[in-house]
């Protein structure tokens, strides 16, 4: 059962998708605004990200390139907000906002390769006529769920 006074959708139907939509179009803008500050050579001597715990830091504190990001936001501000502003802000009306399902999802946010990595390392399979957004999201719900339901 969910929260909110009635039983939890099944997953991967539109009703679903309705409650994590919410979830994936935050998801979309963070990952949207992490490549702007950090991608395509915006703060100069980044490293890859290390492999480990996404929990802890991954840098320490004062390495160079953390320093360029504090640097880049408190100097470049309004720059970075202008950035904002055109194509995010088309890309979150016309691509996020409009998502419909997770297919729609996994398409727009441009996860699919993703998407069928997890369903192979789960050894998962669609179901005949499922697509692999909605057998990942069973999957994921599946692993999720508690063991009493």
């Amino acid at each position: 059962a969910g929260s909110g006074g009635g039983a939890a959708p099944e997953p991967g139907t539109g009703e679903h998708f309705a409650r994590c939509k919410p979830l994936l179009v935050f998801w979309a803008l963070v990952d949207r605004l992490q490549a702007l500050l950090k991608g395509h050579g915006a703060v100069p001597g980044m490293p890859d990200p290390p492999e480990g715990n996404p929990g802890e830091p991954s840098h320490p504190e004062g390495a160079p390139w953390v320093v360029a990001l504090v640097r880049r936001l408190r100097v470049d501000h309004l720059a970075i907000g202008q950035e904002l502003q055109g194509p995010w802000l088309q890309e979150l009306v016309n691509d996020f906002l409009p998502m419909a399902s997770f297919d729609e999802a996994v398409d727009v946010l441009g996860i699919l390769p993703e998407v069928q990595a997890a369903l192979a390392a789960s050894g998962t399979s669609p179901a005949p006529g499922e697509s692999p957004a909605v057998a990942w999201v069973r999957s994921v719900h599946a692993r999720a769920a508690p063991a009493d339901q």
